[in-house]
């Protein structure tokens, strides 16, 4: 587990497991800017791995419809949908599955590329619903 206090010359320790860590740097890396021939370059530039890094897939759709991805198995990261960023996940929730609208894809067919951090699972799912976790109650009290 990690906390940084500071990015890009701002003052503040960074931690790691309560140990400080110092000599760093932090570079923003703007994925939401890239293009969909980057996003393909940077995922062509290795094999996949069951951890860390670029992963792609492809599916066949006959008809565009909205649908529900799931990435069973991983742990957070990023996916894009034929080159649009759908969004961000991470296992722990409370949301299982991100929604895929309709014009995100294409009859025929289409390309999944995920950004995996930390673990990446071994399959992808297209669901007809969402799976957005338990249910929780909110109880302020004003007392």
């Amino acid at each position: 587990m990690y906390s940084t206090g500071r990015h890009k010359g701002l003052p503040g320790p960074v931690l790691v497991d309560r140990r400080i860590v110092q000599g760093w740097d932090s570079t923003p890396v703007a994925l939401q800017e890239w293009s969909s021939e980057e996003l393909a370059d940077a995922a062509a530039a290795g094999p996949a791995t069951t951890q860390t890094g670029f992963a792609e897939a492809t599916f066949d759709v006959d008809t565009p419809a909205d649908t529900f991805l799931a990435l069973p198995g991983s742990s957070r990261g990023l996916v894009w949908i034929n080159g649009f960023l759908l969004g961000r996940y991470w296992e722990i929730g409370p949301q299982i599955t991100l929604y895929c609208p309709a014009p995100v894809m294409r009859a025929g067919e289409n390309t999944v590329t995920v950004l995996e951090l930390e673990r990446l699972g071994g399959a992808l799912e297209l669901r007809d619903r969402p799976e957005l976790g338990p249910p929780e109650e909110y109880v302020e009290d004003f007392g």
